[in-house]
């Protein structure tokens, strides 16, 4: 699995640049088709690992590899320019606006939170998890569909009794034995 953390694909980026354009090597400069073929199949990598396992947002360095080497395949001049960082902007701006969009669609509108209340809750069972008191609401405590609530009954009901749910005001229920 991939951490969520950046990999440095801009220094990576930023050092093919510098390798491809620097001619104090031995061998001389890179090739520009060799560098544009690294760069298109390191971006087609890093898509397809986004495509198996989304939310990484690994595509937009994978979408910037790929322009590159497309434009290097096809400008080999131009790449070794200084042209290169300024696409490598360009690609990232347009790549990452897209891919949050695409995203937010993917996610679709968030369902709002429904709260219960009181009201709704009326016919529903549970079970004392602290003892209720009939003179004070806020002593006893029950659970009902899951949720912890305060509650009073007409009678002490101890820990571990079963109840249904018989009204409420405000966040406090009234319980009664089942």
């Amino acid at each position: 699995m991939l951490p969520k953390k950046g990999f440095g694909f801009f220094p990576l980026i930023l050092s093919i640049w510098v390798m491809a354009t620097n001619n104090t090597t031995s061998s001389g400069s890179f090739d520009p088709h060799y560098v544009s073929i690294i760069l298109l199949v390191l971006g087609l990598i890093l898509v397809a690992v986004e495509a198996s396992t989304p939310g990484y947002f690994i595509i937009i360095p994978g979408t910037i590899f790929i322009i590159l080497g497309v434009f290097g395949l096809i400008a080999p001049a131009m790449f070794l320019s200084l042209y290169t960082p300024i696409i490598v902007i360009v690609a990232l701006l347009a790549s990452t606006a897209f891919t949050i969009k695409f995203y937010q669609i993917l996610a679709g509108k968030p369902e709002p939170t429904i709260t219960p209340t009181t009201n709704s809750m009326i016919g529903k069972e549970g079970i004392v998890i602290k003892e209720t008191d009939p003179d004070d609401p806020t002593k006893g405590r029950v659970r009902v569909s899951g949720e912890d609530w305060a509650a009073t009954s007409d009678e002490p009901l101890p820990p571990g009794t079963k109840v249904v749910v018989v009204g409420g005001e405000g966040v406090h229920l009234r319980v009664k034995k089942k």
